[in-house]
């Protein structure tokens, strides 16, 4: 993978205002993060299977679409191998301890509780994606990379 001087994240989620929530928060970082917004799991699985657009370092994938399924997404996403350096975060404000492990199985690298507050989802993000830029700088391998945050 070619190491750029920014990293690509991707935020699939019906809902605007997370969308603006993560961007503003991306924005106050200290790196380049490049945003791209899909607001259903068929927006994203459209964009990967048509190879629109570049390919995420990061994306942060709702657990809970209300229309979508977003494990079956995640499970296509993995089923090609162009996708395979992805980082992805399973997120919702709510995931059942029963279901994570399962999630790690399906291929995500994180699962992640959605903080309450606009500060704490700041705070979270800006930890993690200290994380995500050191794996993109040193070239790690991201295969046996998993957390919960």
């Amino acid at each position: 993978m070619m190491n750029k001087e920014y990293l690509n994240v991707a935020v699939a989620d019906p809902r605007e205002e997370v969308h603006v929530l993560f961007k503003n928060a991306f924005q106050e970082m200290k790196m380049e993060i490049r945003v791209h917004s899909f607001h259903s799991g068929n927006d994203l699985s459209d964009h990967m299977e048509n190879k629109l657009g570049t390919v995420p370092d990061v994306l942060f994938l709702r657990y809970d679409f209300p229309d979508d399924d977003a494990m079956e997404c995640l499970q296509r996403m993995k089923a090609d191998p162009e996708f395979d350096p992805v980082i992805t975060v399973m997120y919702a404000s709510a995931i059942p301890p029963e279901e994570e492990e399962y999630i790690f199985v399906c291929g995500a690298h994180v699962v992640m509780q959605q903080p309450d507050t606009g500060t704490d989802l700041k705070k979270v993000l800006t930890e993690f994606m200290i994380i995500c830029w050191q794996f993109h700088t040193s070239g790690l391998s991201r295969n046996n990379f998993i957390m919960k945050v």
